[in-house]
């Protein structure tokens, strides 16, 4: 079975232990997107309105701690 680059990337990232991601849609990662779709039970994405709103929600402790409540678990990345 061939695996794409986009695969690889999110199987590599769920394996150093990220469970959320933070960001938006777009054509330039519509590969990113299918393997994230294709994960969904593993890996949670989480849409956000603007891509610099996403920045702030993991870089302080409040906004992690804040959106970690709110889905339950801890965020790493965006």
């Amino acid at each position: 079975m061939t695996i794409t680059a986009a695969e690889l990337l999110i199987q590599t990232v769920h394996e150093w232990g990220v469970n959320v991601i933070l960001g938006m849609p777009g054509d330039g990662i519509n590969g990113i997107m299918d393997a994230l779709r294709t994960r969904q039970q593993e890996i949670q994405f989480v849409q956000v309105r603007h891509e610099e709103t996403a920045v702030p929600m993991r870089s302080t402790p409040e906004s992690l701690a804040c959106v970690s409540r709110h889905l339950g678990r801890e965020v790493f990345t965006c």
